[in-house]
């Protein structure tokens, strides 16, 4: 999850448990500590209220790390065609030592 929307959803709290609790808590230091942010979420569930124990179970959500995403495979690398201009011939030919190559 981005840092925005556990922020927005720890605002959410904050407002909620002030009105509903008279607690007040830091959100910056809910999104930052999990510990704080777990004891927060405890005491908002032990309010008994319905609308903080459903935002406590989001936020909680939002706490769990992200399942590792496996990489897409890679294609095989593609063996490099030869170039018919250097096949054959002289090498040692001033003209064509430069010709479709780098310098």
């Amino acid at each position: 999850m981005l840092e925005s929307e556990k922020f927005a959803l720890a605002a959410r709290l904050h407002v909620m448990l002030r009105r509903k609790a008279n607690r007040l808590i830091d959100v910056e230091w809910m999104v930052k500590n999990r510990e704080y942010a777990e004891a927060i979420l405890r005491f908002a569930r032990d309010q008994q209220d319905a609308e903080l124990a459903s935002a406590a179970d989001k936020f909680e959500v939002m706490l769990a790390p992200a399942a590792p995403r496996k990489a897409a495979p890679l294609l095989a690398p593609r063996p490099p065609e030869p170039t018919p201009h250097l096949e054959g011939g002289k090498k040692d030919d001033p003209d064509e030592r430069y010709v479709f190559t780098l310098r």
